[in-house]
């Protein structure tokens, strides 16, 4: 009997629960009349059970999420298990953990240093933040990059790209970078879950999505960093795809391939 194999990473979603309201969100739960199967939230217990079958069947690679992973009660356990049952055998590759930082402190940080977390805080903009999200935290994002360099935590910067935000993308990364996170991840919104309703004014034109690469190049270059584009860009839509040096672009969907999902109620999806 053929045994199906695994990609080697997965990202957890911990919960539905989350404190923004971001009119971007690809959570599918999230989509205008979800037909989604939302089931009950699996404990920390539960969680524990999952990743240890899941390293069994050989998985290396965990990413954390929600909703909101910091409203997860219990989180800092599985975390604490991750790397656990990664030492045992013989695995300490960084668990990401995605987060919107309103909920963030200082003994977190600390935490994911400790556990060789890294962290990815998003910042959908600086003027157009409370727009996109619903809330006023965009300074409260710079201080946490500030404050994860100061203890010497790895931070990536996280941009969902829109039409709103686009004209600001220069600012958004540079704040971003100057205020301490040490790479870029840029994602440009395709419409899914709650982003479904607001495809019309938040969907980047073809020429805007090799303007988000140029100001990304340019920002990154200046600033001697690395960025990735974490949503796919079809190699046909790039004008030049050759002069970009510091921005690493995904061409095909590595979905159920590098990578597969375990949403909060414990079901995989791609």
């Amino acid at each position: 009997m053929k045994i199906a194999h695994l990609p080697k990473s997965v990202a957890l979603e911990l919960t539905y629960r989350c404190n923004h309201k971001c009119k971007f969100c690809s959570c599918p739960w999230d989509a205008p009349n979800s037909a989604y199967p939302k089931g009950e939230e699996l404990t920390v217990c539960d969680w524990k059970k999952v990743v240890e079958v899941l390293y069994d069947k050989g998985v290396e690679s965990f990413s954390i999420s929600g909703g909101e992973v910091l409203l997860k009660d219990g989180f800092e356990s599985i975390l604490r298990f991750i790397r656990q049952e990664g030492g045992k055998r013989g695995l300490d590759l960084p668990i990401v953990l995605i987060s919107n930082a309103r909920k963030m402190n200082e003994d977190y940080i600390r935490l994911f240093k400790e556990l060789n977390v890294h962290l990815s805080m998003s910042l959908p903009g600086y003027d157009t933040f409370q727009e996109h999200t619903g809330v006023d935290n965009a300074d409260g994002v710079l201080h946490w990059f500030q404050v994860a360099k100061r203890l010497g935590l790895k931070t990536t910067l996280n941009v969902t790209v829109t039409k709103k935000n686009y004209g600001e993308l220069f600012q958004t990364m540079s704040l971003g970078l100057i205020n301490g996170a040490d790479d870029v991840l840029l994602n440009r919104f395709l419409p899914g879950g709650r982003g479904l309703a607001h495809m019309d004014e938040l969907m980047l034109t073809p020429s805007q999505v090799n303007g988000m690469l140029d100001v990304a190049e340019e920002v990154l270059s200046y600033a001697n960093k690395q960025g990735n584009v974490g949503t796919e860009v079809p190699l046909c839509a790039i004008k030049d795809v050759e002069k970009y040096k510091h921005i690493h672009i995904g061409y095909q969907c590595a979905a159920a391939k590098g990578f597969f999902v375990i949403d909060p109620a414990g079901n995989i999806r791609t």
